[in-house]
């Protein structure tokens, strides 16, 4: 396997060295800037037959293309494949991939809304996407190389989306194994937002009509971000006018956060967004979608069909069918045998010896003699004698009568962890009665401490 590099001579990689050229395209007015820069690069280069541009469409959830006075304009996925065919990459070489199911339906049935400490729609829904799209393409040319692929994925993040992003490395490996080594490279990271506006004014093709106040205005004064329609990363300005122009998608992502019981950001719930989104002072949409396509209908029907998030499927009934009562219930308790106490539960399963009665393999006994699974316990660890005592105990001492429950302090115990979680620690003998062991007591449930004291049970005073 090769060795994963540490660092990089320089931020700006040898295309030439690579065996794939994989940049991802987002439709966004930030991926048609980095597609126009990266393809220069690789006509310089001399490498654009390795070139293959990949987008990971997002179905009903991304903004849809739209017909205004006779004008059709483009979608996402759309403009992402326009995108690759006005830097003179042919259709053939241009993928769109997608999930089975679309991203709110599974959230809807199985999981939550992405956070700000958990975005994994972005390698959920996109990243692995793509990076599974090139299997069938590395196991190729690993067979006609002889080698790990060498795969350069090339993404559109700039600086100035986000502190996250200033400070995410132009140029860095991502993957390595056995059979690709995949780098990741963002071009125009140091690109500002001025400079992304002005090339677009004389841009080949298009930027998506939702960064306009109204499709076609060309004042950039529509949402400033063009991902997910409603996207929890977005800003406050951004989910308003997004609500405002799809409400239909606003109600079904309302269903959701009900259904889940999971807000859609920790500092805005969506019921509360669609509220402000209708209140005087609220932006513009300049534009509202019927959304009654296919797409729409088919994801409205999987949320509304979805599982509740506290429903499971019902287990059919173990309990033994009710035996027939031949006497009173007062003659049965009569003669029934009273119900032994706790202590001598302890002496039923724990007077007699391992040797006798051997457990099966890797089990300890449990605090009322129960076999419970756990690592077997060394002989060695099991004869250790306990630290001794203070000058005056007497070596019985350190044994106390038979039936004494001794409780240890709350905390963790001897094998690291937590009281609830004694019995599988990496001891496997955390509190488990053992008679062969030196200073303990087959019936005590607890390991003689404090330097071999005996410590009174909760119902007697202390001395």
């Amino acid at each position: 396997m090769p060795a994963r590099p540490t660092a990089w001579p320089s931020d700006a990689p040898d295309l030439a060295a690579y065996d794939l050229l994989a940049p991802q395209l987002s439709g966004g007015k930030d991926s048609g800037v980095m597609l126009w820069s990266f393809m220069r690069d690789v006509a310089a280069a001399g490498v654009t037959d390795r070139v293959i541009t990949y987008h990971a469409t997002l179905g009903p959830l991304e903004w849809p293309a739209v017909h205004v006075g006779g004008t059709r304009y483009a979608s996402m996925s759309e403009l992402g494949a326009g995108q690759s065919a006005a830097c003179g990459i042919p259709p053939d070489r241009h993928v769109e991939v997608a999930r089975p199911a679309f991203l709110v339906t599974e959230i809807a049935a199985y999981g939550r809304f992405p956070c700000m400490g958990s975005p994994y729609c972005r390698k959920y829904a996109k990243e692995s996407i793509i990076s599974t799209a090139w299997t069938l393409l590395v196991r190729r040319l690993r067979r006609e190389l002889g080698r790990p692929v060498r795969i350069l994925k090339v993404i559109g993040l700039r600086a100035d989306e986000s502190l996250d992003r200033a400070h995410h490395p132009a140029y860095r490996n991502v993957l390595t194994n056995g059979a690709r080594i995949v780098d990741e490279w963002l071009p125009v990271k140091d690109w500002p937002t001025a400079a992304v506006l002005e090339w677009h004014q004389d841009a080949p093709l298009r930027y998506h009509w939702t960064y306009d106040s109204f499709p076609g205005a060309g004042d950039f004064k529509g949402t400033s971000r063009c991902s997910c329609s409603l996207c929890v990363f977005a800003s406050k300005r951004d989910l308003l006018l997004a609500i405002a122009r799809r409400p239909r998608l606003a109600a079904l992502y309302a269903e959701v956060e009900s259904a889940r019981g999971d807000s859609f950001r920790p500092d805005w719930r969506i019921t509360d967004l669609i509220e402000a989104s209708r209140r005087p002072g609220a932006p513009d949409p300049g534009i509202v979608l019927p959304d009654d396509g296919p797409d729409m209908d088919l994801l409205e029907r999987q949320i509304r069909t979805a599982p509740p998030c506290n429903s499971h499927p019902a287990k059919p009934s173990t309990s033994p069918p009710a035996r027939p009562q031949a006497r009173p219930a007062a003659a049965a308790m009569q003669a029934s045998p009273p119900r032994p106490s706790f202590p001598a539960l302890l002496e039923r399963h724990t007077d007699h010896d391992d040797d006798e009665h051997p457990a099966p393999f890797g089990t300890v006994r449990g605090r009322t003699g129960r076999r419970r699974r756990g690592p077997p316990v060394p002989a060695a660890r099991r004869q250790r004698p306990l630290p001794p005592g203070p000058a005056g105990d007497a070596p019985g001492d350190r044994n106390p009568p038979a039936g004494t429950v001794h409780h240890r302090p709350r905390g963790r115990s001897r094998c690291g962890q937590s009281p609830l979680r004694r019995h599988t620690g990496p001891c496997g003998d955390g509190v488990a009665p053992r008679p062969d062991r030196v200073g303990h007591d087959p019936r005590s449930t607890r390991l003689l401490r404090h330097g071999g004291r005996r410590r009174p049970p909760r119902d007697q005073p202390s001395p």
